[in-house]
């Protein structure tokens, strides 16, 4: 298992290195109900995923300042792969929101051009929760369903 993970992240390091990235944070419960956050990025010019970083936050509360170490980290880890992360999404939670407000600001990783946006799917999915009209609230799903299954391209 060693060995695999060593090959895997040797892969992700060649995969990755010179290419322009968007990196992705989410954060959930797993199946036996404790927090995680998953780091990712997407290749920009070939549209392949890779897994960054899966953390166990069961000791730390979601709050902006945390998660803005952890994407430090992450991004600190593709400059290492010599990748350049130039755009970073987050669903809109209000932590979510001010981490990626404090990322534009962080002097420590000269990301003065880096774009940061919150999720558009996930922006239609909460308007549509507050919508109360059965016929517009079909018409919005569609187009949910459009920017889930088309985001990537």
């Amino acid at each position: 298992m060693y060995r695999l993970f060593l090959f895997q992240l040797y892969n992700i390091e060649q995969n990755l290195k010179g290419k322009i990235v968007t990196m992705m944070m989410d954060g959930w419960s797993n199946l036996h109900a404790e927090p995680i956050i998953c780091i990712s990025v997407v290749d920009i010019a070939e549209g392949n995923v890779y897994l960054i970083d899966t953390i166990d936050t069961t000791e730390h509360r979601h709050t902006a300042n945390y998660l803005l170490n952890l994407a430090i980290t992450a991004i600190k880890t593709c400059q290492k792969f010599d990748c350049s992360v130039r755009s970073f999404v987050t669903d809109n939670a209000s932590n979510m929101t001010k981490m990626r407000n404090q990322l534009l600001e962080c002097e420590e990783l000269n990301l003065s051009d880096i774009i940061t946006y919150g999720c558009s799917a996930h922006i239609l999915n909460l308007l549509a929760k507050d919508i109360d009209m059965p016929h517009l609230k079909e018409e919005i799903k569609k187009i949910i369903k459009y920017f889930l299954n088309t985001h990537f391209h």
